[in-house]
């Protein structure tokens, strides 16, 4: 957020086309996830087909330095310099919990009577976050959408049908939008009626996924990840609740090592199927390259392609280490994408 006011904010238009009426695209994201060119990429680990500018970053001394303070909130003067919060504008303060979809509809509720309406009345509004951000706003912004829709398919029916009001059709979360003429707005496009709080986009936020991804990985394959952490330090012991600088150094040394190795223990064990060896290196060969990069380095250079690849292989992961909630909510990212 430290660079978002050189950043140009992104016109409304109207809600369907960037909410889908459906809500989840089954076909798109079973062609995302199982498609030919999805399943081919599968196939080979994430270091085979890595290209090689993330490699050249990920040995990088600097921007490893910025990988290992990517999770470390508030506790470093670059990393309170870089957090600060210059830019940021404070449009109310409530205590809420947020913790299902009343509570969000009742913080929605709140958005008219703030300056953030005004600010909704034309630009999309992305909303980044973890997983109860972005499922229960979805919620209720799906419910809005389909009254939404309802009323405007009713409103150009034949006048001899009963027509709804618009009461009817904004019987929650009823701020609208009051588009002015002018020079400056005579493209926009959207429907006066059209709620603001479907300017609203929420989505799984990059670093909720890099994070929960390392954790997963981490608590996973613990007992290994221990074993080589006190052969590195051999009078420390790793803590159970660990600091996610110290999880962050682990994998880090442990995947800059393997990438130095892998092609000789490839070489070495070209023909060799026993299961453990399988498992560990998909481990150090897929899983662990990949949730280091993901975020620091795919998502930070702004290579969108490269981080829809990514997407899908880190869904794979969290399918198969059954990571609740998050085996749901990249699913859902794949659609909004999709469609």
């Amino acid at each position: 957020m430290y660079y978002s006011r050189h950043i140009p904010a992104i016109p409304a238009c109207p809600a369907t086309t960037y909410h889908s009426l459906k809500a989840l695209d089954v076909a798109s994201v079973v062609n995302s996830v199982s498609g030919p060119a999805a399943m081919y990429k599968l196939s080979q680990s994430y270091s085979s087909m890595m290209p090689s500018w993330i490699r050249g970053c990920f040995f990088n001394p600097e921007l490893e330095r910025h990988r290992l303070s990517a999770h470390q909130y508030c506790q470093h003067d670059s990393i309170r310099t870089m957090r600060q919060m210059q830019d940021v504008h404070l449009v109310y303060f409530v205590e809420l919990t947020l913790k299902s979809k009343d509570d969000v509809g009742a913080a929605f509720d709140i958005v008219p009577s703030t300056d953030l309406l005004e600010y909704l009345k034309h630009f999309f509004l992305p909303q980044p976050g973890d997983w109860p951000a972005q499922f229960y706003p979805r919620q209720v912004i799906f419910e809005t959408l389909q009254k939404y829709y309802k009323y405007t398919e009713a409103s150009s029916a034949p006048q001899s049908q009963p027509q709804p009001t618009s009461a009817a059709a904004h019987s929650d979360h009823s701020y609208t939008l009051s588009y002015h003429s002018g020079p400056e707005k005579e493209n926009v496009t959207v429907n006066s009626d059209q709620p603001a709080i479907l300017s609203l986009i929420p989505c799984i936020g990059p670093l909720h996924i890099s994070l929960n991804g390392q954790e997963t990985l981490f608590d996973e394959f613990r007992d290994l990840f221990e074993i080589i952490y006190t052969k590195l330090v051999p009078k420390s012991k790793l803590a159970k609740k660990k600091k996610p600088w110290r999880m962050s150094l682990i994998l880090e040394v442990v995947c800059g090592g393997w990438l130095y190795i892998r092609e000789s223990v490839r070489e070495k064990f070209s023909a060799f199927k026993d299961i453990e060896y399988q498992t560990l290196r998909n481990l150090l060969d897929n899983y662990l390259p990949l949730v280091l990069s993901i975020y620091s380095v795919t998502f930070k250079v702004n290579n969108f392609s490269e981080y829809f690849n990514a997407i899908v292989r880190i869904w794979t992961m969290f399918l198969c280490l059954q990571r609740h909630h998050y085996d749901k909510a990249l699913l859902v990212w794949l659609s909004m994408c999709a469609y």
